[in-house]
């Protein structure tokens, strides 16, 4: 069985996988679900399907903090839980400054950019937290 990165599963990471397997699933069924239903005035008559696919997410985030909490060593945690801070904030203050940009005429400014550029923080702020530690 493999993993999401494609590293081969020791036995001891199959139930978060299983846990995250599970949630992807739930939430896909939700996404579809509102989807399948989305008309101008369905908000209103639907508005729980729309908010289904939240639950899912909760669960997610769920599965990732107790396996950070459980499934990792020390160091580990501690290359995680720095890059996940780093992501946060950087992202957070890139993006009230590009509010500013914004402002002086850049183009618009769209929420799945946050999605996106938590992500790459992310993967920056593994790469520095993991050198600092080798």
């Amino acid at each position: 069985m493999m993993l999401y990165t494609g590293c081969i599963m020791k036995p001891h990471l199959k139930k978060y996988f299983v846990r995250m397997t599970a949630g992807f699933i739930v939430y896909v069924a939700g996404v579809c679900a509102a989807h399948y239903f989305h008309t101008k005035q369905s908000l209103h008559e639907y508005w729980p399907i729309f908010l289904f696919p939240i639950i899912p997410i909760i669960y997610i985030v769920a599965a990732i903090i107790s396996f950070v909490s459980e499934g990792l060593d020390e160091l580990q945690k501690k290359v995680v839980i720095e890059a996940a801070a780093f992501s946060g904030i950087a992202t957070g203050f890139t993006c009230i400054s590009y509010l500013f940009v914004q402002n002086a005429g850049a183009p618009a400014f769209h929420a799945e950019w946050g999605f996106y550029m938590m992500w790459i923080y992310y993967g920056i702020g593994t790469f520095i937290s993991a050198r600092r530690y080798k």
